[in-house]
């Protein structure tokens, strides 16, 4: 059966990826905390003396297994989270063209509802507001992986350019 061939709803797109990053974010912090955790219980099973060295090398590997989900887990997020702030970075540049549903070819307007209205609604919505909480405190802008581009708190994005070697009277 042929899939529906209609624009897809720029607010469930939203939503999708959204959760998504939620959902990875925790993930992440999980596996993390796992590996604190089995790293002290390691700790404490070879100071107790109480446990054979069959069970220490077993809870080793288990130890190893943690710390290789780590990199994985969080180059996941860290692409979830790279997603979500160009799609939102490309929703703010359609919304300053005033449409949300502007792909550069006005033929097919049909009265969908991609105006200002619809571009207020998506910029207003919960999930924009989730989408806005997320990548502020996401760990790209933590570690200074993220790209110059932020989303700020009234909802237009902005870049950092480094003015330092601009000469008396020039302008950027």
């Amino acid at each position: 059966m042929p899939r529906n061939k209609a624009k897809p709803d720029p607010k469930k797109q939203l939503m999708i990826k959204v959760k998504a990053c939620q959902r990875l974010v925790k993930e992440a912090a999980y596996y993390e905390d796992e590996v604190v955790e089995n790293e002290s219980k390691l700790e404490r099973m070879i100071n107790d003396g109480g446990y054979d060295k069959h069970d220490i090398k077993k809870f080793r590997e288990v130890l190893s297994e943690s710390h290789m989900m780590l990199p994985d887990s969080a180059r996941r997020r860290d692409d979830a989270l790279a997603d979500l702030r160009e799609y939102v970075s490309m929703l703010m540049r359609k919304g300053r063209r005033g449409r949300v549903d502007d792909d550069d070819d006005d033929d097919d307007d049909d009265g969908g509802g991609g105006g200002r209205d619809a571009l207020d609604d998506l910029m207003t919505c919960e999930w924009m507001e989730e989408a806005r909480k997320i990548l502020a405190g996401s760990v790209l802008d933590e570690e200074g992986g993220g790209d110059a581009s932020v989303v700020d708190d009234e909802g237009g994005d902005f870049e950092t350019t480094a003015v330092d070697d601009l000469a008396e009277g020039e302008e950027f």
